[in-house]
């Protein structure tokens, strides 16, 4: 890609759009309006599902070697709102109150008093736990074998819609790592879970992840020695 000419000049297809993403990204990324630079690849993407995909992974890619700093200050841009929520989710919103949580600190919101966000520290995963109770009606009374790589914290508010699981286990594709397992569930929902936007940042790195129907997710392939750094923000639905 070296002007907008290029794409006036070739009619933009799915396999030419799609080899020159990498380098529309990286400009994208870089502060530079591709938009206005290259409108026949940015109109295409407006138009195309196939390829609107392949930018996003394109983006989810390449975007999360940036800082979070960086991402934060990009996302303020319109154009580029959509691809930003895969890796970076929005600021709590006007009208949100905080509330301290022992993990870490909640957001409600004040009209409705329904519970919107949640900033959860994760540094007691990392070390052995006793075992907890289980939640009501969800999970066997068996408890939960706990070893030096393995931790489980529960959180459920008496007075929040949702329970909420995470665990900590040995990854078995990936030695000397973890996956963080997570298990939502929203109780004014009847068998649906899904929804809950979950996303696990430590470093200048972030993974998001949306639940399933069972209101679970897995994110695997974690350094051991970084968890007491990462920080999971859960974004219930409305």
């Amino acid at each position: 890609m070296t002007s907008n000419l290029w794409t006036t000049k070739h009619p933009i297809d799915c396999n030419r759009c799609q080899t020159t993403l990498a380098d529309y990204v990286r400009l994208e990324l870089n502060g530079r309006e591709v938009n206005q630079l290259y409108p026949d690849i940015a109109f295409h993407l407006e138009t195309c599902e196939q390829c609107e995909a392949v930018y996003y992974r394109e983006f989810r890619s390449q975007g999360r070697r940036k800082p979070v700093a960086e991402l934060q200050q990009l996302g303020q841009r319109a154009d580029v709102a959509g691809a930003m929520q895969q890796i970076v989710p929005p600021a709590p919103k006007p009208g949100w109150v905080a509330k301290a949580l022992e993990q870490g600190q909640a957001w409600l919101d004040e009209e409705t008093d329904r519970w919107r966000q949640l900033w959860l520290a994760l540094p007691t995963l990392g070390r052995p736990l006793p075992p907890a109770p289980a939640l009501a009606g969800l999970m066997t009374e068996i408890p939960v074998p706990l070893s030096s790589r393995q931790g489980v914290i529960w959180i459920a508010p008496a007075e929040a819609q949702f329970e909420l699981q995470l665990a900590v286990k040995p990854d078995p594709a990936e030695q000397d790592r973890c996956q963080l397992e997570v298990a939502v569930t929203l109780k004014d929902r009847f068998g649906d879970f899904s929804g809950v936007q979950l996303t696990l940042l430590w470093g200048e790195r972030a993974q998001l992840k949306v639940t399933d129907a069972q209101g679970e997710v897995t994110f695997s392939g974690l350094p051991v020695d970084q968890l007491p750094a990462m920080r999971l923000l859960v974004t219930l639905p409305d």
